[in-house]
């Protein structure tokens, strides 16, 4: 058995200590001892990796962290549920990057969840080296990150629909896959970059004049799980923007998974996905159409499909108008089994766009089978970055 194992003790010299409400937390010390600490890490269960938990005050941060440059992304939800009006930390991501090459640098993402009964959650997302390599006559900006990295697909969604606030993304939210696993991703932009005067006008992210790829091996049990079996599971994604001077925001994706399930059992896992999207100054506009077999977790083997559309309209300066709907076949053997996901939402810029925010939404998913409730939830979200 081999694995890919994010070795990194040394990520920055000095590394900050990071405090949740009242428990601290040596970043250091964590990296360098999370096999053997008893006080603060632990395993939640058999598929969980360590993590540290705290039980905390209000949702108050703070992060001692010297010299080294910090960014602190939080969501804290208004949520109408069942229960009531409930007030939910829903995710914090805690970014530490910084670099003694320039040629190489380090990032290091912790991830804060609500946990069930409450308390805080912390547990790394991201942990990684970043290399960069020379530019050739085709590959512009290639680089290479090794450890717990991004992988291809969810990156990139994100950065054309901004509102990982309100919920995951479609593939995401049924359970295919999540963004981040130990291994190793190549990324590239494809042809140079896009004119200066789009990117300031509408997006500065993934801006390969005629596209970007990204492609990686991965030991496939994502950040939530430790490896369970000895499979290696290949991932790719190819954009093409086939007129970069026409229209530039035209973009159009393909993103492959082969591998297996993460069980001892080995079931197969495969996604075949199509993409396609659209982004100007006023309007985003995106569509996909999935299918496959399997999942990550490796909870069964079934045939899968579906299809979503997101739309972004932007009236004003400040205001966004967002809609989405997913349609989930979890499995193509089984009649009636379907789900139907609505959603709509109305955001307001704080400072620039899809930066510091507020979104109202309304989530409502109906599902075919009679004996399954359909979900409703109003929410309201407040995205802090710093």
């Amino acid at each position: 058995m081999w694995r890919i194992q994010p070795h990194v003790v040394e990520l920055l010299p000095g590394l900050p200590r990071l405090q949740f409400g009242h428990v601290t937390v040596d970043v250091a010390e964590y990296l360098a001892r999370a096999d053997s600490l008893h006080a603060n890490v632990r395993e939640s269960n058999a598929d969980s990796r360590p993590y540290v938990e705290a039980q905390c005050q209000g949702t108050e941060i703070e992060v001692l962290c010297g010299k080294h440059v910090l960014m602190v992304d939080e969501d804290v939800e208004l949520a109408v549920s069942p229960h009531g009006l409930e007030h939910v930390l829903d995710i914090a991501t805690i970014d530490l990057g910084g670099s003694l090459d320039m040629r190489k640098p380090r990032q290091l993402t912790a991830e804060e969840l609500a946990d069930y009964d409450g308390s805080v959650a912390v547990r790394m997302k991201y942990l990684y080296g970043q290399f960069y390599l020379p530019d050739n006559s085709f590959l512009t900006k290639p680089n290479i990150e090794f450890g717990l990295v991004h992988m291809p697909w969810l990156d990139y969604e994100e950065h054309v629909n901004f509102y990982r606030l309100q919920d995951t993304m479609f593939l995401e939210r049924n359970h295919t896959f999540n963004s981040a696993d130990a291994g190793i991703t190549f990324s590239s932009l494809i042809g140079g970059t896009i004119d200066n005067d789009y990117q300031k006008r509408v997006t500065k992210y993934y801006p390969g004049r005629y596209g970007s790829v990204a492609v990686g091996i991965y030991n496939g049990g994502g950040y939530h799980a430790s490896e369970k079996n000895d499979n290696k599971v290949f991932e790719g994604r190819l954009t093409i923007r086939p007129l970069p001077d026409t229209l530039p925001g035209l973009q159009f994706s393909y993103f492959g998974i082969i591998g297996k399930g993460n069980k001892s059992t080995n079931p197969d896992w495969k996604v075949n996905l199509g993409f396609i999207n659209f982004e100007d100054e006023y309007l985003t506009l995106t569509g996909q159409y999935y299918q496959g077999k399997g999942n990550q977790g490796g909870s069964d083997e079934n045939e899968k499909k579906g299809h979503s559309v997101f739309a972004e309209i932007k009236p004003m300066e400040k205001f966004s108008i967002i809609g989405r709907y997913d349609h989930f076949d979890p499995n193509k053997d089984v009649i009636n089994d379907e789900n139907d996901r609505y959603i709509v939402g109305l955001a307001y810029m704080l400072d620039k766009p899809h930066h510091n925010m507020i979104l109202i939404d309304y989530d409502t998913v109906k599902y075919k089978q009679s004996a399954t409730k359909d979900d409703k939830r109003i929410q309201l979200t407040l995205q802090i970055k710093y």
